[in-house]
């Protein structure tokens, strides 16, 4: 009987030590997330979104742009914004990344060229895990193709949500004229 308590012992002092050489119990640096945006870029109030639009354009970073995108994205130009708008039937968030990436591209928007996205509020509604908002918007873009205008102007309808990951997100996007300029429903055409 004393020889089957020895055994639970140096059992349990064997595996013990065991354990501890291993630094299964040690705390250990945390590692950088592999996926997922960086908790700077989300936006997480729907203000910060309009932030990281704007951003992109500045800085000509794509990236900032996609992280305030839905994967479920649609977008919609109505007759006045652009004269075919089933043209944006199949507009997704692969047709958002693809335009943003060639709107910003260093061949047609260089770094020392001035461009600028700004949004003036029309209407809004907000709730804890959605809002819709209207706005009036200007870009100006100096582009290195002659045939491209300079000032899109238009009334924006946006429905956002808010993501699995807490931050605010673009789900649908209405494009509308607001004057006599191209709308960036044009724009997304051409490019």
């Amino acid at each position: 009987m004393i020889f089957k308590k020895q055994r639970v012992v140096l059992y349990f002092l064997t595996v013990v030590l065991l354990m501890n050489g291993c630094d299964l119990f040690s705390t250990r640096d945390p590692e950088d997330p592999a996926n997922g945006p960086d908790i700077s870029e989300i936006a997480l109030s729907p203000e910060e979104v309009y932030i990281r639009l704007s951003e992109s354009i500045q800085q000509r970073n794509p990236e900032l742009h996609l992280v305030v995108i839905h994967d479920e994205f649609t977008y919609e130009a109505s007759p006045a914004a652009y004269e075919n708008p089933a043209f944006f039937l199949t507009w997704d968030y692969y047709s958002e990344d693809n335009f943003i990436r060639r709107l910003v591209a260093t061949g047609l928007l260089p770094s020392d060229s001035t461009a600028g996205l700004t949004f003036t509020t029309v209407d809004e509604n907000l709730w804890a895990d959605s809002a819709r908002f209207k706005h009036n918007y200007t870009l100006e873009i100096h582009t290195t193709r002659e045939d491209l205008p300079v000032l899109y102007e238009g009334l924006l309808e946006i429905k956002m949500v808010r993501d699995l990951d807490g931050g605010w997100k673009i789900l649908y996007m209405l494009d509308d004229a607001g004057g006599s300029n191209a709308t960036m429903s044009r724009l997304r055409v051409i490019l």
